[in-house]
């Protein structure tokens, strides 16, 4: 939202919401703002609101002061480290909801009955209000009962595809609302869709998609992309402050991408092999070992689609065949500090030391990698010290004295670091 919006009104620092919403335009009896313009909105995001009664209160109070002309007020209620589109929203307050589906028709009690049930069967998620609103104008004032009829038909189907733990399972009507989409996609926007749900459920860089094109020219992402964004289901962000075009999918939108590739026998195997494929070829070309820290931050949205392919197929394929994701894993993490977990850093680990052998200088970068999550606890973890040790002859071993990767300033300083660190684990183990 913020790459797409530079002008966008923030709060200051003391500035109170009220003030916030009189300054941009949009309290009640504000002064004409940047809301009043065609086709403009205030979108308030609630991060980690408190839970229950307290929560709900502190909601009313917001919407309270909002205008009738402020569309959107979407609250988290669950932490979460996703960024964009991908964040879970939690519902809208009922009438704020209605408000917002109700459409320019005056609606009977027979629909405005109709419509509550669709807000309630959807759990008042903004993601699916926002589609009811795009398809209320076009349908007419009857639609509703029409629409509710059909998703008491199809809900049974939607959710029989979805593990027990899909947040799918928890919004019904969100899945039926799904699937009824879904079946109204042309081909192109379905086969691209299949490969997203073989991917992170994480923004996925524009380049992904095209070297997915590549290799499976019937994908199409741009007939595709564009489909699937006039339909609601994905969000293309333009490049901005050193972040590549990025394709936004909302969780629920991945959640039912996933399953769908899943019941589908004939497309899940070429999905995976696809992405599996592209994402090994751009870390073969794009991430060459020894790469500057500031070169290798661009590649950062890679990374969760990497995790991904090398989680979910490290027991179902060759390791060679994961071995570039692997390395792409590696080479982008050294020397950095991240959130990992180790039985994936292990299963990099493992795979580097059988498909190149322990006397590789990339099986040292994912030593050096997995030392760093074992130290990260900062209990002198004996494992982190032997990985250490190890890395390290291998290192000097495989450069030498007189090699440029040696010599150089960069490697240099890597070097000492790890070496103080070791020193630093030995007299804490002595002690």
């Amino acid at each position: 939202w913020l790459q797409a919006h530079p002008d966008l009104v923030e709060l200051s620092e003391g500035e109170s919401l009220r003030e916030l919403l009189r300054r941009h335009g949009s309290a009640p009896g504000g002064d004409a703002g940047v809301s009043d313009r065609p086709g403009s909105m205030l979108l308030l995001v609630l991060e980690n609101l408190p839970c229950g009664e307290e929560g709900q209160a502190l909601e009313r109070l917001i919407a309270e002061e909002l205008a009738p002309r402020c569309r959107r007020l979407l609250t988290q209620s669950h932490s979460s480290e996703s960024s964009g589109a991908a964040l879970r929203l939690a519902g809208l307050p009922e009438e704020q909801a209605l408000a917002m589906v109700r459409g320019p028709h005056p609606l009977v009690a027979a629909e405005e009955e109709a419509l509550r049930a669709l807000i309630l069967r959807t759990g008042a998620l903004p993601l699916a209000l926002t589609w009811l609103a795009r398809v209320a104008p076009g349908r007419g004032p009857t639609s509703w009962s029409r629409m509710l009829e059909h998703h008491r038909a199809v809900e049974a189907e939607a959710l029989a595809p979805l593990p027990p733990r899909s947040p799918l399972a928890e919004a019904p009507g969100c899945a039926a609302l799904l699937l009824t989409l879904w079946r109204e996609l042309p081909v192109a926007c379905q086969r691209l869709g299949l490969v997203l749900g073989a991917m992170a459920a994480a923004p996925v860089p524009l380049a992904l998609l095209e070297r997915c094109a590549a290799l499976a020219p019937e994908i199409a992402p741009q007939a595709g992309l564009s489909g699937l964004e006039q339909a609601g289901l994905v969000t293309v962000t333009p490049a901005a402050a050193g972040h590549p075009e990025q394709v936004e999918v909302h969780a629920l939108v991945h959640a039912f991408l996933k399953a769908q590739r899943r019941s589908d026998a004939a497309a899940d195997g070429p999905a995976r092999t696809t992405v599996l494929a592209a994402l090994g070829q751009l870390a073969h070309e794009d991430l060459p070992a020894g790469l500057a820290v500031a070169e290798r931050l661009p590649l950062a949205p890679l990374l969760p689609h990497w995790r991904e392919v090398v989680s979910r197929d490290r027991h179902g394929r060759p390791e060679a065949e994961l071995l570039w994701p692997v390395l792409g894993i590696g080479r982008l993490l050294e020397g950095l500090e991240g959130d990992e977990d180790s039985r994936l850093l292990q299963a990099c680990l493992e795979i580097c030391e059988g498909v190149l052998g322990p006397d590789h200088p990339d099986t040292a970068i994912a030593m050096l990698n997995l030392a760093a999550f074992y130290e990260s606890g900062g209990t002198g973890d004996a494992r982190a010290e032997a990985l250490l040790l190890r890395a390290l002859t291998l290192r000097r071993a495989c450069f030498g004295d007189a090699h440029p990767a040696t010599r150089s300033e960069e490697h240099t300083s890597e070097l000492q670091s790890h070496s103080d660190l070791v020193c630093r684990l030995l007299l804490e183990k002595k002690k």
